[in-house]
């Protein structure tokens, strides 16, 4: 009787927990609105990396910055340190040089930290408001002063003994043209956008932040309008910005991907006569590779060289003028890209890659 009594109770108990988180859940989802989940997803701009990329330890290594943290993500590691220094003069370069009260440039951040965090996927609820909003200010003067160290009306523009604010800035590589470009390491634009306006006294338009940014890596030539996200996605608007506009609008399929359908829609009739059903070519073999990881039929490619036996005959694009691929099917000359490789271009590559399918709402 005592044995019955107490599997009895062991029963009820176990019941009870039972109805007790399906209660839980139930409530969780009467409460739910996905119409306030939807928001916040579009609000989120800068993203950590996907996991399938971040556990591919040959990879990985692109994810972190070399010599200068920006935002909260890698805030605070210890071999960025060294450059915590640099961020800070960048700040002390700007308030010496306009005049303008720090407290002006405080509150211009403070007016719109909730924004600046919403743009931040994951970020730490726990953050202090005093910590991200310095970070903001610091991070957002830094990168400004460094596009602007390049530019002829920089006082430091050749000055051999000034180490990342000048155009001989031994530093200004790696950082600009590689920690600037990672999808951990960015800011959102409306951080630097209101800062120039504090500095200059005036508003400041989309299209001019967005031309220098586009000068400082050597787009000048090409002009963006309305507002980005962050020097990321103005580098990958660069890039694709001269293609197709049917590529363009098709998230799914992003801006690497897009240089292969190009390909594939630009030389049918010439090349299929002569077998030849898919191609990819005049593309550097590191870029490639990277190419072949997003492509579901990489068995189907065929070499620059096949094609050349074929009777094609390719020609260079003019430097920085985007991924914009033509063919001429009077002549069969097929015009590729002109792509710069150097020791940041994986890294690059690796972090669009990560960019893309974490932010859907491209174009």
């Amino acid at each position: 009787m005592n044995f019955d009594l107490g599997v009895c109770c062991f029963c009820f108990g176990a019941f009870h927990m039972a109805t007790t988180w399906v209660t839980d859940i139930q409530k969780e989802y009467e409460s739910y609105d996905h119409s306030q989940y939807e928001l916040k997803l579009e609000k989120k701009c800068i993203y950590k990396w996907p996991s399938d990329l971040a556990r591919t330890s040959s990879m990985s290594i692109h994810r972190t910055p070399h010599m200068a943290s920006l935002g909260p993500y890698h805030h605070g590691e210890e071999h960025l340190q060294p450059m915590e220094h640099q961020k800070k003069r960048a700040l002390y370069r700007i308030l010496k040089r306009c005049g303008v009260p720090l407290t002006r440039f405080v509150h211009s951040l403070q007016d719109i930290e909730q924004e600046l965090r919403d743009s931040y996927d994951n970020l730490d609820p726990e953050l202090p408001s005093d910590s991200f909003l310095r970070m903001m200010l610091i991070d957002g003067c830094f990168v400004l002063e460094l596009m602007r160290s390049r530019s002829t009306a920089n006082s430091n523009w050749f000055d051999p003994c000034e180490p990342i604010f000048s155009r001989m800035g031994k530093l200004t590589i790696t950082v600009g043209y590689r920690d600037m470009l990672l999808l951990e390491n960015q800011i959102p634009l409306l951080v630097l956008k209101k800062l120039l306006e504090v500095e200059l006294g005036r508003e400041i338009e989309d299209r001019s932040l967005n031309c220098l940014i586009c000068t400082f890596y050597g787009f000048g030539s090409l002009q963006i309008d309305g507002p980005s996200s962050h020097i990321l996605d103005i580098h990958r608007k660069c890039l694709i910005m001269a293609m197709p506009s049917k590529e363009q609008t098709t998230p799914s399929v992003g801006f690497i991907k897009s240089v292969c359908l190009q390909c594939r829609r630009l030389i049918p009739m010439y090349a299929i006569e002569k077998g030849i059903k898919y191609i990819i070519v005049g593309i550097p073999i590191l870029f490639f590779r990277i190419l072949s990881k997003q492509i579901s039929k990489p068995g189907n490619m065929r070499s620059a060289l096949r094609f050349h036996e074929a009777g094609i005959e390719f020609k260079s694009a003019k430097p920085n003028s985007g991924l914009k691929i033509t063919f001429d099917e009077e002549h069969g000359v097929l015009t590729l890209p002109f792509i710069q490789i150097d020791d940041n271009t994986t890294a690059i590559y690796m972090n669009l890659m990560a960019f893309e399918p974490m932010h859907p709402k491209l174009t």
